[in-house]
């Protein structure tokens, strides 16, 4: 009987992931990539930048200025 449920126990977790790696794959196949830089339209919009801190008041003028002179790719 032990082994009859062990059996019946392991057919139930191999379906369970085979339907997950199936539903993985069909997720996958369905994204859809993002536009490139090149045909979005011109000036690219703007975007804005939140940086949450505490207590970094010695650190915070060197982050900002990183973050501003980050460009895109």
């Amino acid at each position: 009987m032990l082994w009859l449920t062990l059996k019946i126990i392991f057919w139930i977790t191999g379906a369970f992931w085979l339907l997950a790696t199936i539903e993985l794959l069909r997720s996958i196949l369905s994204l859809r990539r993002l536009p490139k830089l090149d045909s979005l339209p011109q000036p690219p919009p703007t975007v804005s930048v939140i940086i949450a801190v505490r207590d970094e008041a010695k650190r915070i003028e060197k982050t900002i200025r990183q973050v501003l002179a980050q460009q895109s790719r």
